[in-house]
């Protein structure tokens, strides 16, 4: 039995992911933003066949997408190329003046290097992404294509990495 939208899993291999962009949800089973899906006569589904989620076999895709997941992080990071120290400050996301804000909230931090924010910024790109990541695969489990708060509460419910954050969802 394999859930709408979730490729079947070789226990022995991960499962790939879509060469676009390996770690979007969009990669992950198809984010279409308004969980419309492909079928409309039944929002969020792509076929009418889909059979009940075994707990132990979303268990076992979950991990083999976060292997993936690891996997790629880690390619990517041996890929990246040694440049000038302006090309790290320019190829992030997030705002470095915001989060060298938010590390300066600390009465007890003065100074902070160029290199600092810059490295705190990856690690919260990961962070978003490896928790989105864990959050649409509950939404896969419950046959939605559209990412719900509820998705990412039970995401952090069901990660022990995550309990710090318990407090916070409720």
């Amino acid at each position: 039995m394999v859930p709408c939208g979730v490729p079947a899993v070789d226990a022995a291999a991960p499962a790939p992911l879509p060469a676009s962009n390996p770690t979007s949800p969009a990669a992950a089973g198809g984010f279409d933003g308004d969980g419309s899906g492909s079928n409309p006569g039944n929002p969020g589904r792509d076929n009418e066949d889909c059979e009940e989620i075994d707990p132990a076999l979303h268990v076992a895709q979950m991990k083999a997408m976060l292997r993936e997941f690891w996997r790629a992080q880690e390619s990517e990071i041996d890929d990246l190329e040694v440049g000038a120290e302006s090309d790290y400050k320019t190829h992030n996301d997030l705002p470095l003046a915001r989060i060298k804000r938010i590390m300066k909230s600390d009465e007890d931090v003065r100074m902070i290097s160029a290199e600092a924010p810059v490295l705190f910024a990856k690690a919260c790109e990961m962070f978003i992404l490896e928790l989105t990541l864990r959050a649409w695969c509950y939404s896969e489990q419950n046959k939605r294509r559209t990412l719900t708060k509820e998705d990412i509460q039970m995401a952090i419910r069901k990660t022990d990495i995550f309990d710090f954050l318990v407090d916070v969802i409720e």
